[in-house]
């Protein structure tokens, strides 16, 4: 019966799902902590400063992307909210080190994402909705190509990375 609840034909196949999302979910989280690893790794390695008026734009994309959901005034309060601005500062920081250092070796490295690239990953994203007509997946192509090109070429690059990097699996600390 909790198996119907859920939409599932048994019990067995509710649990084959439950163990599946788990492991996609442990596999994005040991790919999140490898990333980041080897991240630190770089900017241990040839540490710089950036900016401050990228850290700044950093700064007001998170606040846009965090507060969304509000109303365009309370969105203005917020950018102009020192406060707020100084907690994210140092995150914002660190993103634009990442983006910078990334931007740089997918230069170096020759690597490019293209159009096909981009229409893959909206249609792997949004399925249905994109697959019903060339004009839909054209539409969302130029909605969110540069924003999904951008994430494609720093996905490419950290797979680079990743694979090229000597990388230890250690036993777990209790």
């Amino acid at each position: 019966e909790l198996a119907k609840d859920f939409e599932f034909e048994s019990l067995a196949k509710l649990k084959e799902n439950i163990r599946e999302r788990m492991n996609t979910q442990m596999g994005q989280q040991r790919r999140n902590a490898l990333e980041e690893k080897v991240l630190d790794k770089l900017i241990e390695k040839s540490p710089f400063e950036v900016p401050p008026s990228l850290v700044d734009e950093a700064i007001d994309g998170m606040i846009k992307e965090r507060f969304a959901s509000l109303d365009a005034a309370e969105q203005k309060k917020d950018l102009f909210d020192e406060g707020l601005r100084q907690e994210m500062r140092p995150v914002a920081r660190r993103r634009t080190q990442n983006s910078l250092i990334l931007v740089k070796i997918a230069q170096d490295e020759k690597i490019e994402v293209t159009v096909d690239d981009v229409k893959n990953y909206i249609q792997r994203q949004y399925g249905q909705a994109a697959n019903r007509t060339d004009t839909n997946l054209d539409s969302l192509v130029k909605l969110l190509g540069d924003r999904v090109k951008q994430s494609l070429l720093f996905e490419k690059t950290l797979d680079l990375l990743i694979n090229s990097a000597a990388v230890k699996d250690l036993p777990a600390k209790l």
